[in-house]
């Protein structure tokens, strides 16, 4: 089987996906910045962001499904969905920020920032292996797209390079 047509059947097994990926990144474009500038207005992200953010990453693996599937519990999804937006956004600002559903954002740090966003930018060869990470976890999992393919990236980000 040739490249073509093996991009041709992945096209065909993500195409239920397309629609709800689609609306899924139009959210996070509207959300996430919204995050960045509550973030830049407290002066840049933390300690306690990066903590909060990687407390997540447990109940994102065990309900992250709801991004998919609407939760039986009212507010559920919109939490998960909080829960990436604001996990993006605290990414974004690494240096070479984080691009995902073809959306990309990088926040540029001002001076008022600590040493946190010094500390990410001696990481940036582990940040451009991890994005490279979750584009094919994206293509390898097509079961779960977007779930397995962001989470295991975030994973990586937080345990590895923070």
């Amino acid at each position: 089987m040739n490249d073509n047509q093996q991009l041709q059947e992945l096209k065909q097994q993500f195409h239920p996906y397309v629609p709800m990926l689609t609306l899924l990144s139009s959210a996070l474009g509207a959300a996430v910045p919204l995050y960045i500038l509550s973030f830049q207005r407290r002066g840049g992200i933390t300690d306690d962001d990066i903590a909060r953010v990687q407390s997540y990453l447990e109940d994102l693996t065990a309900h992250g499904d709801d991004l998919y599937f609407r939760s039986r519990k009212r507010g559920e999804t919109a939490h998960r969905f909080d829960q990436v937006a604001e996990i993006i956004a605290v990414i974004s600002f690494s240096l070479g920020g984080i691009t995902v559903f073809g959306l990309h954002f990088e926040t540029r740090p001002w001076r008022a920032q600590t040493q946190h966003t010094s500390f990410l930018k001696h990481r940036r060869i582990g940040l451009r292996s991890v994005q490279r990470h979750m584009w094919w976890g994206c293509i390898l999992n097509r079961s779960n797209l977007f779930f397995c393919g962001v989470i295991g990236t975030i994973y990586e980000i937080t345990h590895f390079t923070l």
